[in-house]
């Protein structure tokens, strides 16, 4: 009996100190599990440097201070090149207009003024994205948040372009549930119309032989959607693949730099996000290509 209990008791002292080692190892691991997630969403993170796991909790310190400091200077770089790009992008984009409303020059070289300041109202459009990308990828972009009518403010972008000259080919049509007129969500009216601007504009862009644009605005039981759609060239299963993915950071491993979606998508994702909002896609080949962004309904 007597060595029956020596032995039952040494069990429960063995079950006892594994399972206080097992507490003690969790509580001093949940820290560390944390702070590796926190970095790697590119945040710094701050652990006490004590204890028995003190050095892996100082390479973490010094991995997310590391992080959080190149990322700082990347953004620093992109908003420097963008500052530094835009005098001289105006200065040819004045020229340029002036060549093409020069009466006294030949057909010929105002069309080629005309296009060369077309190429850099690109050029701007992308740089403009690009920073603008950068800044929302790091928390750099305040939002103005107010109450937002997505029917108006759709409305607003499809007569901007048909009121800038928009070519023949192209075909824009507008469409809104009436139940949505009186629908608003809390956003920064001028972030969402940049939104909706790119997912027209490419539409345009990436059908150079012409189609039909529409966009239009429903509101459901799970919020208010807004659809671009097109009736283009669409994409490949592949490519919208990429596109889909959830790609948050200005990053590529595309040798030949072939973003021509990449940018844009990346800020429609990143605006519709900063608004709690969801994006989805669906494109085939020959197919055109559709856009939908949900929204939450605003409670006041």
């Amino acid at each position: 009996v007597g060595l029956a209990a020596v032995f039952l008791t040494n069990i429960i002292v063995v079950v006892l100190l594994i399972w206080k080692n097992t507490r003690h190892v969790e509580k001093a691991v949940t820290p560390i599990l944390r702070g590796i997630e926190t970095v790697s969403s590119g945040q710094p993170v701050s652990l006490p440097e004590k204890g028995e796991l003190a050095e892996i909790n100082r390479l973490l310190n010094k991995s997310g201070a590391f992080i959080a400091k190149k990322d700082s200077a990347r953004a620093d770089w992109i908003s420097g090149i963008s500052h530094d790009v835009r005098t001289p992008l105006s200065v040819i984009l004045g020229f340029a207009g002036q060549l093409e409303d020069d009466q006294t020059l030949p057909i010929s070289a105002r069309e080629q003024a005309s296009y060369i300041r077309r190429q850099g109202e690109k050029l701007r459009s992308l740089i403009s994205d690009l920073n603008l990308t950068s800044r929302l990828e790091y928390s750099m972009q305040p939002l103005r948040m107010e109450k937002v009518y997505l029917v108006e403010l759709a409305r607003q972008a499809v007569c901007e372009f048909l009121d800038s000259g928009l070519e023949e080919r192209y075909e824009i049509e507008f469409c809104a549930g009436q139940e949505s007129e009186s629908v608003s969500i809390l956003g920064d009216e001028a972030l969402l119309k940049r939104a909706l601007g790119n997912l027209i504009q490419n539409s345009i862009v990436h059908n150079p032989q012409g189609c039909r644009i529409s966009v239009s605005v429903l509101c459901g039981e799970a919020g208010i959607t807004v659809e671009v759609a097109d009736d283009g060239a669409g994409v490949s299963a592949e490519k919208l693949k990429e596109l889909t993915a959830d790609h948050r950071r200005l990053e590529s491993t595309d040798e030949k730099l072939d973003l021509r979606h990449g940018m844009g998508v990346l800020l429609v994702r990143q605006i519709a996000e900063a608004h709690k909002g969801t994006i989805a896609m669906e494109s085939e080949p020959r197919k055109g290509f559709k856009t939908v962004l949900m929204f939450p309904v605003s409670n006041f």
